[in-house]
């Protein structure tokens, strides 16, 4: 039992510092390729790369990466018709990343042969979630500067749906990030939604959502 705890310990300790390296490189990613002089080499992937994120997103910029996702949710978190409608995109591309991190693992687990490595994966899908879980409660308290307020009181935690929204956007890229880990691997066996068929997911997403909004 003992064992199996500290091998739990050490999945969620290499996810977490997985995660943390690929935010570290996507923060200084922008500034390494405007300074340095030497050519920049990006992973092949089945689909071309799309313009650059420019600068009038602001603080989203911090928060999206250069795929065909990214930048169609970035153009309409730019440019929200309102506050619901934003809060929404941000479920949506949740959702939307979700969809296809489990689609990720689908192909990887039908390469397997052997159940041993099917189990590696198991384990991996186990132990993200669990590392979303503890990051979130940091993520949390950071979020709400609420650093001066005595926990166990009902200010500690209490938030509005605008934050419930945020880490939606949050756990979204949560799911990006383990995309980004293998999608440079699976050439040819995976490829990003095409703009047709991710509105077409996005408009099925947010019917699903509006019919579980009534129904409660």
């Amino acid at each position: 039992m003992k064992r199996e705890y500290i091998n739990e310990k050490k999945y969620i300790c290499i996810l977490l510092l997985i995660s943390l390296l690929i935010n570290v490189y996507q923060f200084i990613k922008p500034q390494y390729n405007r300074s340095s002089k030497a050519p920049v080499v990006s992973p092949t992937v089945t689909c071309p790369v799309t313009d650059s994120l420019d600068d009038s997103i602001g603080s989203l910029s911090y928060i999206f990466m250069n795929n065909p996702i990214d930048n169609y949710f970035v153009n309409q978190l730019k440019h929200p018709k309102s506050e619901v409608d934003y809060e929404s995109t941000e479920q949506t591309y949740c959702k939307i990343w979700e969809q296809e991190y489990k689609k990720i693992l689908d192909i990887i687990r039908k390469k397997c042969k052997y159940s041993e490595d099917k189990d590696i994966f198991s384990k991996y899908n186990k132990y993200s979630e669990k590392v979303y879980n503890n990051s979130k409660e940091a993520l949390l308290t950071v979020m709400l500067d609420n650093f001066l307020i005595e926990p166990g009181t009902p200010e500690k935690n209490s938030w509005g749906l605008g934050t419930s929204e945020q880490l939606e956007l949050h756990k979204g890229m949560f799911y990006r990030n383990q995309c980004i880990l293998f999608i440079p691997y699976l050439e040819n066996e995976y490829s990003f939604p095409t703009t047709e068929s991710l509105e077409h997911s996005i408009k099925s997403i947010i019917v699903s959502m509006l019919n579980k909004n009534f129904s409660n």
